[in-house]
């Protein structure tokens, strides 16, 4: 393991949270510098993945939450999962 992954690594069991969101009445901190990216993208409204399904808006900051988002509401193992999910409450 390389240095720089190591100290990431051992922020885990120190909790060190280095970086710091600046927006005002946030204080989100973070271990990693690309959680902080990803979490001022989210409150810049940044989110330049868009689900492409019919009538679907949906839009994310990191590209693995718009697949997660596709195979649970448009595929159709999501579709099916959904319908038995319904079947269940009534």
């Amino acid at each position: 393991m390389s240095p720089k992954n190591a100290a990431k690594h051992e922020r885990i069991h120190t909790g060190e949270r280095p970086y710091k969101c600046d927006v005002p009445d946030c204080g989100e901190t973070f271990r990693q510098w690309t959680d902080l990216k990803y979490h001022t993208m989210f409150h810049n409204n940044i989110r330049p993945y868009t689900c492409t399904a019919e009538n679907c808006e949906a839009r994310y900051v990191k590209a693995n939450d718009l697949k997660r988002h596709f195979e649970r509401n448009h595929s159709e193992r999501g579709i099916q999962r959904r319908k038995k999910k319904e079947e269940r409450l009534f």
